[in-house]
């Protein structure tokens, strides 16, 4: 009864869109922060429900995190990271799309060293539209996603942008290049090659994820923002 009472207050306020962000916010946003930052941003062929489901149970560790998401995209790779890429590839340059089709060739042949440096590039450079809009000067990508989620009535895509905002978070965090061991997914010890080891096929995964939901996000938020272009330019 009580959520059927939020809904009718949502839908009778004067901004109903924004009430809607905030409660989805409030409602999701430790789960995708705990699961985003063990690298596991929201899989765009896993229904949203069985995701947070997991996420929830507090018993499962990093471990069980990197098993589950390991087994869900490589079960079906063609389905779960190939068909998402190819279907919103096209909203990048023609050199990412092509370290994109070359990062697919190298995973098919278990090359996953090479994977991890270029999808970091392609994660960088599809973050120019959706965090920066299309300023290719500024670096500082959660702060224009957070900038977003805060002021931008966005509804439903907001959780996207929460997700990909703590992945952020997690990666491209600063730490210390002296340590003796270090195996976690991070843009600067791949970036300025400071790896002492391999990385694998997790890891991998976890950004060929990310980059499928960066892609996916641009396309919802490009379409409304089309469509609510097109209804303010109406006549009647």
């Amino acid at each position: 009864m009580d959520f059927f009472k939020n809904l009718l207050f949502i839908l009778s306020s004067e901004n109903p869109e924004n009430l809607m962000t905030q409660a989805l916010i409030k409602a999701n946003e430790e789960e995708l922060k705990k699961a985003s930052k063990l690298g596991w941003v929201i899989p765009l062929g896993l229904p949203y429900p069985v995701y947070k489901e997991f996420i929830s149970d507090n018993s499962n560790t990093k471990d069980d995190f990197d098993e589950y998401f390991t087994k869900f995209y490589s079960g079906d790779f063609e389905k779960n990271v190939k068909a998402p890429l190819n279907k919103y590839i096209h909203h990048i340059d023609i050199s990412l799309q092509k370290l994109i089709s070359e990062a697919l060739i190298c995973y098919d042949q278990e090359l996953f060293q090479i994977c991890i440096p270029a999808l970091f590039s392609v994660l960088e450079g599809s973050l120019v539209e959706l965090s920066n809009k299309g300023d290719r000067e500024s670096i500082r990508y959660r702060n224009g996603l957070n900038s977003s989620v805060n002021n931008d009535n966005l509804g439903l895509p907001v959780l996207n942008i929460i997700s990909i905002s703590w992945f952020l978070d997690y990666t491209f965090s600063k730490s210390n290049f002296n340590q003796s061991k270090f195996e976690e997914l991070n843009r600067h010890w791949s970036q300025h090659g400071r790896y002492l080891g391999l990385m694998g096929k997790s890891s991998v995964l976890q950004l060929f994820g990310v980059v499928a939901l960066v892609l996916f996000s641009y396309q919802i938020l490009h379409d409304r923002s089309i469509d609510s272009s097109a209804l303010n330019n109406a006549t009647y």
